[in-house]
């Protein structure tokens, strides 16, 4: 807060600012959308949007699906055994131990596959949904040294760091796809050619306005 009482600016606001703006008069008001008009029509998209109270209780819930939820809450008392009794993890010659991120994929990798043959999980559909794209991390570590190597300025590099950002370019993170199944208008959507999506031009405007104002700022400080 500053000394007039007014909650002072905030720079690392700025790129959901921009984003939201963008968004704010983005399509038409649900009573102007054609096609959302047209689904209100159908009876049962009607009941759904308006008059549905879906819920599990009272439901038979499979005895494979609860499986797949035994071994995968299993899976998570494992990774918090490692990870508070590190001295449990396997160790090399020189005395360090197995990093926890790779104790981590090789305990889920394993629940997965526990999963698929206990549980008869279908691996097409854990495929069909599975990340298709590296994470801003494995970018930033395979690119960074060549970057440095090329001569880039490290102020340079730590003002574009924002540009690897990436999760929402093809909407398969799990927020994406929540977003789209929360959302009973059915406004928000994954488009017929996967890129055309509801999250594009928000998650771009976000990435160059943060971009920009990392650049800013570093070239201010350093």
């Amino acid at each position: 807060m500053s000394a007039h009482g007014t909650e002072a600016w905030h720079w690392e606001r700025f790129p959901e600012q921009a984003a939201s703006a963008c968004s704010y008069k983005r399509g038409l008001d649900l009573g102007k959308d054609p096609a959302f008009q047209a689904r209100l029509k159908d009876p049962e998209m009607y009941e759904y949007m308006y008059g549905s109270t879906a819920t599990s209780l009272g439901k038979e819930i499979s005895a494979s699906a609860k499986r797949a939820v035994y071994i995968f809450l299993a899976s998570i008392a494992v990774i918090v055994l490692f990870a508070s009794c590190q001295r449990l993890l396997p160790s090399y010659e020189d005395g360090s131990r197995l990093k926890m991120n790779i104790v981590i994929q090789i305990v889920m990798l394993t629940a997965a596959a526990l999963m698929v043959i206990v549980s008869k999980a279908s691996p097409k559909k854990a495929v069909a949904g599975s990340v298709l794209i590296n994470s801003q991390g494995a970018v930033v570590v395979a690119m960074l040294p060549l970057a440095y190597s090329l001569g880039i300025p490290g102020p340079v590099l730590l003002g574009v760091l924002p540009s690897v950002y990436g999760y929402f370019f093809i909407p398969n993170y799990p927020s994406d796809i929540a977003t789209v199944n929360f959302d009973r208008s059915g406004t928000t959507v994954i488009g017929k050619y996967l890129l055309n999506h509801s999250f594009m031009m928000p998650g771009l405007v976000s990435v160059a306005v943060s971009t920009i104002v990392a650049s800013i700022i570093s070239s201010l400080i350093f």
